[in-house]
């Protein structure tokens, strides 16, 4: 991700990271270390998250998460120079996962096959997940989560309403409610639902008690 939006989502997904890790990646990791992510190639690139995974049984390995929220049709060349720098420093095995947030149909590729070379990585796009996953979460990060996923053929207005209770009930402390709150604004703007979230909160009592309080 690059650009001041793109970053400001990367904060608001990286509450629920380790959710992602555990929860959609079914890793079971006994310790989860962050890595540098800023990297030395032509031009310097900074991957999202690069994490060092120890499993109960003693495997390690690198986890390398990119959340990417348009399609980009040359992001197979930056995962896989991602890739060559990662297992070059670290000279441990390399699992990639490509998360894919935006609203647009997803139409990139994760596989490269060329005469000597073959190479592909992993690859997930949020809106198969279904929101039942997370919505009905006592984790206010799972909560936040669940506006990327797919709400199939439930009311919109009913499942932000949740979303919005479920924080409200999760987080008892205003000022920890509204981070959440604001959380799911930024990525509700990856989904087109600012304008229908924002006159949910408005109608809520959480954000009028937040703000009497402050």
């Amino acid at each position: 991700m690059s650009g001041p939006f793109d970053r400001i989502m990367k904060e608001s997904l990286l509450g629920g990271l380790y959710i992602i890790i555990s929860s959609i990646l079914n890793i079971n990791a006994k310790s989860i270390t962050p890595l540098k992510t800023k990297m030395q190639i032509t031009d310097e690139r900074e991957a999202d998250f690069v994490l060092l995974i120890e499993e109960y049984d003693g495997t390690r390995y690198i986890l390398h998460l990119e959340f990417q929220s348009t399609n980009d049709y040359d992001i197979i060349f930056r995962m896989l120079r991602y890739r060559l720098y990662i297992t070059q420093i670290e000279k441990l095995p390399v699992i990639q996962y490509l998360i894919y947030v935006g609203n647009e149909p997803l139409r990139m590729s994760n596989t490269l096959s060329e005469p000597g070379m073959s190479y592909s990585f992993n690859i997930i796009d949020f809106k198969n997940i279904d929101c039942e996953k997370f919505i009905n979460s006592k984790t206010p990060e799972e909560i936040v989560l669940s506006i990327l996923c797919d709400f199939k053929s439930k009311d919109v207005k009913i499942c932000l309403r949740a979303m919005l209770q479920g924080i409200k009930d999760t987080v008892v402390e205003e000022t920890k409610r509204l981070k959440y709150v604001r959380q799911l604004e930024v990525l509700s703007q990856l989904r087109n639902l600012q304008e229908q979230l924002d006159k949910e909160v408005s109608e809520m009592a959480l954000v009028y008690d937040i703000e009497r309080d402050m």
